[in-house]
């Protein structure tokens, strides 16, 4: 019987737009969702988070989510983003783009892994990665969960960009063709952001990221693809 979730991902899930402290907003969509379920629930969004980050989070829970009693939602953020150990200030650091870090030092390293590490090929190849690993893992140990995006990385930069991402799935499509893709409560395309966000400034007041009545609209949809496909 499931007792509790947990909702791993980036600002979307963490209730960013609702707050301007960077923390958990009591009001977020997972928050929401446990009480309409009647279960706990703990958010592990983080501000700027990559899935390397939420990936790492979820295996500190792996003790707790191996019990049998958890649901576990997992929400893909930008295949750009990148998560560090940085040993100086003994915490992890987000690399995205546009997010340049106001420490000196930390923005030394941020801009060389951007100028001479990071390349879309390898982002993507890591994305899928990824997606194949933890739907494999989380089978593997019986655990209850589905996926979402938050937001279509592929459709919010270049048109070529765009192109290159449809390229690689014709070009490797062993890869692309192993991931579960129905697993994917919005579609494996399908966004937070594209479903709630575009087009209404009403429920997305920043543009981006949804209100309190986004969430609470995500939280509905939720409720029905769970009871829907009997996860709990």
């Amino acid at each position: 019987m499931i007792k509790k979730l947990i909702a791993y991902g980036d600002s979307f899930v963490m209730g960013g737009g609702l707050s301007l402290d960077n923390k958990v907003h009591p009001n977020s969509w997972p928050q929401q969702l446990g009480k309409k379920l009647a279960i706990d629930s703990i958010n592990r969004g983080v501000g700027g988070g990559s899935n390397k980050r939420s990936i790492n989070n979820l295996l500190e829970d792996i003790d707790i989510i191996k019990k049998g009693d958890v649901l576990v939602i997992f929400s893909w953020t930008s295949a750009h983003r990148t998560t560090f150990f940085e040993e100086t200030l003994h915490n992890w650091q987000n690399y995205l783009v546009g997010h340049e870090p106001l420490n000196p030092t930390i923005y030394k390293k941020y801009k060389f892994y951007f100028e001479s590490l990071y390349s879309d090929t390898d982002a993507i190849l890591t994305l899928y990665n990824q997606q194949i690993f933890l739907s494999s893992f989380l089978d593997s140990i019986k655990a209850p969960h589905f996926f979402i995006n938050s937001f279509n990385d592929f459709n919010r930069y270049s048109k070529n960009y765009f192109d290159f991402v449809e390229s690689y799935k014709l070009k490797w499509p062993h890869i692309f063709n192993s991931i579960d893709k129905t697993k994917y409560m919005l579609g494996y395309d399908g966004s937070i952001h594209d479903l709630i966000c575009k087009g209404s400034n009403k429920i997305c007041p920043d543009g981006f990221h949804p209100s309190e009545e986004g969430h609470d609209i995500l939280a509905d949809m939720m409720v029905e693809y769970i009871n829907k496909n009997k996860l709990i």
